[in-house]
């Protein structure tokens, strides 16, 4: 999100939360269904983990996981990376293999999926 990118965090975070409004709802279901949903919560665990909630950017990112198409993968390598950094190599593992197996040519999927691999053979799993 723009607003994000240019430093404006409370500015994005509100804008990202009215597309999840009932009225945005169904102005995006005949315009653009990902906005109102997926896209938007994405967002929103991006600026989350940008500030240190990475609890809350996991919620946002499982319930953009379960609703969007698997080939838009941005979610599922963004769920996988936070999983990976908290410790969690085998789920990031399941995350990631999904991403990669939806998008073979998606080489960030590929590249966590590996780190992911890498790490749950170091730790003994």
């Amino acid at each position: 999100h723009l607003r994000g990118r240019s430093g404006d965090v409370a500015g994005a975070r509100e804008d990202l939360l009215r597309c999840l409004t009932p009225a945005a709802r169904a102005f995006f279901v005949q315009e653009n269904p990902g906005a109102a949903g997926w896209a938007a919560e994405t967002q929103l665990a991006l600026l989350d983990a940008r500030g240190g909630d990475l609890a809350g950017a996991e919620a946002r990112l499982r319930r953009a996981v379960a609703a969007a198409p698997p080939t838009f993968t941005l979610p599922r390598v963004l769920l996988g990376t936070i999983l990976l950094g908290v410790g969690r190599a085998a789920e990031a593992e399941t995350v990631l293999a999904a991403a990669v197996a939806a998008s073979p040519d998606d080489a960030e999927a590929a590249r966590k999926l590996a780190a992911a691999r890498s790490a749950k053979e170091r730790a003994g799993c």
